[in-house]
């Protein structure tokens, strides 16, 4: 089978594509044809060897995907052979299926390839109803969006929520999920260009980031502040979404892509008696009914570049640039 594997840390010129045997799945596990395959962050980091993850070269990239199940191990019991799944990374699952997941020798091959075998834990049978290199931006987006929106920040019908790097694909999934819950949504942007396209997505303000965002949400909310802010940045920026929070709303730590140093202060959560919420590890099922909305077309993915397996390495590339506006997919068949 054709894979875009590493032999060493470094930038994205270190991918290759190889050939490598087809990998043979043992008890509790599924080979998947990969069909489509997401490039995300994790996966810039472990190139860099950033991740603890990486035990031996070469190495297959790469967490996220969609494919069909085409072969299943010994006591493997959630799927028959055929189904279109959906596979996450182990780490985002819910202690007690990651805790199966890594029973399952989870990682034997990433996803940069024309197969892989995973724990049976992983993977979600995939009722999008979109072609898989639409449907593979789902879900992690999604999966973030849902716990970070809904569980986190359990918005509502009427609030006023401000979601930030409002631009990304999770923050633009973020957008959509809590406009589907009734909620009128402002984000910030980078720049005006993306703005327009944030505006597409059911933001009904958009701020940009170099501009007074305070000032800004104090004007949206007549001077109350948002019931909930959804921060995908951290460091400084969650210490202005906390500021953007009105006395007894929440505020959703969902990322840390941004500087790790916060100073908060205090008096703003004693006495305003606001909320800092982490995202809680759910299992992957609480997409089943987000999958449906999907399907009805209430939320969309948001693509912007498929590729060939072979340009793996230029995939990196445009994600490592912050060049693209959304999911930069690789397709393994494509190469």
């Amino acid at each position: 089978m054709k894979a875009a594997v590493i032999h060493r840390f470094g930038g994205p010129e270190e991918i290759v594509l190889v050939d490598l045997p087809t990998p043979q799945p043992g008890a509790g596990q599924v080979l998947i044809k990969v069909l489509a395959t997401l490039v995300t962050r994790i996966d810039q980091q472990v190139r860099q060897g950033h991740c603890a993850s990486v035990s031996q070269f070469p190495h297959v990239l790469g967490e996220v995907a969609v494919g069909d199940a085409a072969e299943l191990g010994p006591k493997c019991r959630r799927f028959r052979v055929g189904d279109r799944v959906m596979l996450i990374p182990a780490h985002t699952l819910a202690p007690e299926r990651f805790a199966s997941a890594l029973q399952g020798a989870t990682a034997l091959l990433g996803t940069y390839a024309q197969y892989a075998v995973v724990s049976e834990a992983l993977p979600l049978v995939d009722r999008s109803s979109l072609p898989p290199e639409q449907s593979v931006a789902l879900p992690l987006a999604l999966l973030t969006a849902a716990r970070a929106v809904e569980l986190a920040g359990e918005v509502k019908a009427g609030d006023k929520v401000l979601v930030n790097a409002g631009t990304s694909s999770t923050g633009r999934m973020c957008i959509q999920v809590a406009r589907a819950l009734g909620a009128k949504v402002a984000a910030i942007a980078r720049n005006a260009e993306p703005a327009k396209f944030t505006r597409g997505v059911g933001a009904q303000r958009v701020f940009r980031a170099d501009d007074d965002v305070l000032a800004a949400v104090r004007s949206w909310t007549f001077d109350q502040g948002v019931d909930v802010a959804i921060d995908l940045l951290g460091g400084s920026e969650l210490v202005q979404m906390l500021k953007a929070v009105k006395p007894k709303g929440v505020l959703v730590s969902a990322g840390h892509l941004a500087d790790n140093d916060a100073v908060l202060n205090s008096p703003d959560l004693a006495f305003a008696q606001k909320q800092i919420r982490g995202l809680p590890m759910t299992e992957i099922d609480i997409l089943k009914p987000w999958l449906e909305r999907v399907r009805k077309g209430d939320i969309h993915p948001i693509v912007d570049t498929v590729l060939p397996l072979s340009e793996a390495a230029r995939a990196h590339q445009l994600v490592a640039e912050n060049r693209t506006e959304g999911s930069v997919v690789l397709l393994p068949w494509c190469h």
